[in-house]
């Protein structure tokens, strides 16, 4: 076992992400993070995936964590796909071939989604959890319509991201970890937040079908991401698994029940990458 850290530019951006290598690999698990945190906060996630036999790899996107850029802002939506992109590159110079895995959380699951859906991609498969589709509560349509006017005067202003952190876990040591946490931030820009929405709405216009199996997974008691939208993308997208866990919060892999939910990814992985 052991890590390589990864490092790339893109224009005025600087990347930093890690590739986690274990012995004899049977798939390769690359993660996307969430709105206004990093990849560090996967570490646990990490060492289950590895103890399982998968390769793990992760980095902070730009506006996040290590990485460099306005916190909480992207130039458009496809850049966000584009550097996932460049990321996946970056992981093939590292580690070994294996069934590559794409698994993405809130924000992360929303552009796992939307990238299996719009580049169709060859990745063997992917995990959304809690994706963010629409939101728990619908957004003001007065905040909306000033950002829609905002967008081609001012794109990249920023505003706090209405992330209730106290809806993130049952366990309030990890909302602790999250405030004490230098790396996380509370910020959007009027851009990206639009590009979210649109993009989730983009995945309920129905008629999709997925290249490659789809997971998602989501807690009933989520107040942040909206469980019935990805029950919704499941029931109208071919191709697509839902799985539901009753009381669970935002983040699953930081909930009581952590422990089945990272089993039950595990063993979907390797359902799917088995001859």
């Amino acid at each position: 076992m052991g890590t390589d850290q990864i490092e790339w530019t893109d224009g005025r951006v600087h990347f930093r992400g890690r590739a986690h290598r274990c012995e004899e690999p049977r798939a390769r698990v690359l993660l996307v993070h969430g709105l206004g945190e990093h990849s560090g906060r996967y570490d646990h996630v990490v060492e289950f995936l590895l103890s399982q036999k998968f390769d793990v790899a992760r980095f902070d996107m730009r506006g996040h964590g290590h990485s460099g850029g306005p916190r909480g802002d992207a130039p458009t939506y496809e850049t966000l796909l584009d550097d996932i992109d460049r990321f996946a590159r970056e992981v093939d110079d590292v580690l070994p071939p294996a069934p590559v895995f794409l698994y993405g959380h809130s924000l992360g699951g929303n552009l796992v989604l939307n990238h299996a859906l719009r580049r169709r991609s060859d990745w063997t498969g992917v995990v959304a959890s809690a994706p963010a589709i629409r939101t728990y509560e619908p957004p003001p349509r007065i905040k909306v319509l000033v950002g829609r006017m905002l967008r081609p005067l001012v794109p990249g202003f920023r505003m706090h991201n209405g992330i209730d952190l106290d809806a993130l876990a049952r366990d309030g040591a990890v909302i602790d970890d999250y405030l004490g946490d230098p790396l996380t931030h509370s910020r959007i820009s009027v851009r990206l937040g639009l590009d979210v929405l649109e993009s989730g709405e983009w995945l309920l216009q129905g008629g999709h079908e997925a290249h490659q199996p789809i997971l998602i997974i989501h807690g009933d008691a989520d107040k942040l991401t909206s469980h019935e939208a990805s029950r919704a993308f499941a029931e109208a997208t071919r191709g697509v698994e839902f799985r539901s866990w009753p009381g669970g919060r935002h983040e699953l892999h930081n909930d009581p029940d952590q422990a089945d939910v990272l089993r039950f990814i595990a063993d979907w992985i390797t359902a799917q990458s088995s001859p």
